[in-house]
């Protein structure tokens, strides 16, 4: 379906400002909507990201490749896959976009293999402060069944987080970078204000530090 030109599977990618490539994962409602917000083929999406596609060398030799995560749930399990194939993979960079909380919508930072935290350490941070730290346990379980039932994201909501990570994935190609492009955006979905917060480096994260 038209999805499938920004959602994987099959992949589409474009090159973007300095031999960027850009691969979006995720099957959702809030996908949809990214349809009715990005450009509706390949070539537009790659303009919208200040790029141009390559059509006869999808792969070619040099590009960085940029992935995100794109969910309207609350499964954690795969937010951890997801972070440790890109911190395993071929990936320099990579992002998620969330309305799964419904109440909010989250943006992750820009997340670089190179001494930046990554998504394991924004989840540790975020069970620090819950006062329900359990319901981690159990979101972060693989093959669980649902905790709980995803409900549709409100289209303001959904328009803000994917315009946010439109922005980051642009400033990919610009220099120097921006400092809010490595901060943790926040959006209420009943004010649509718009909160920033820094994510520190968790030097006892499993995923990029030494625990």
């Amino acid at each position: 379906d038209g999805i499938r030109v920004i959602i994987v599977t099959g992949v589409q990618t474009c090159a973007l400002p300095i031999s960027w490539q850009i691969e979006i994962e995720g099957a959702s409602i809030l996908a949809q909507r990214a349809r009715e917000l990005w450009p509706s083929t390949a070539g537009a999406l790659c303009q919208f990201l200040g790029g141009s596609t390559t059509p006869n060398n999808p792969n070619p030799a040099g590009v960085s490749h940029v992935r995100v995560l794109v969910q309207q749930d609350l499964d954690l399990a795969q937010v951890l896959e997801f972070n440790s194939r890109q911190l395993a993979g071929e990936a320099e960079a990579w992002l998620r976009v969330t309305t799964g909380p419904l109440s909010r919508g989250y943006v992750s930072p820009v997340i670089l293999k190179r001494g930046r935290p990554c998504l394991e350490c924004l989840l540790r941070h975020f069970r620090r402060l819950s006062p329900a730290p359990q319901l981690y346990d159990a979101l972060e379980r693989p093959g669980e069944p649902a905790q709980f039932v995803p409900g549709e994201p409100a289209e303001p909501l959904a328009r803000i987080v994917l315009e946010i990570a439109g922005w980051k994935l642009r400033q990919l190609g610009q220099a120097p970078a921006a400092a809010s492009q490595f901060a943790l955006h926040v959006v209420e979905a009943e004010t649509l204000e718009t909160a920033l917060h820094p994510v520190w480096l968790d030097p006892t994260c499993p995923g990029c530090g030494d625990g």
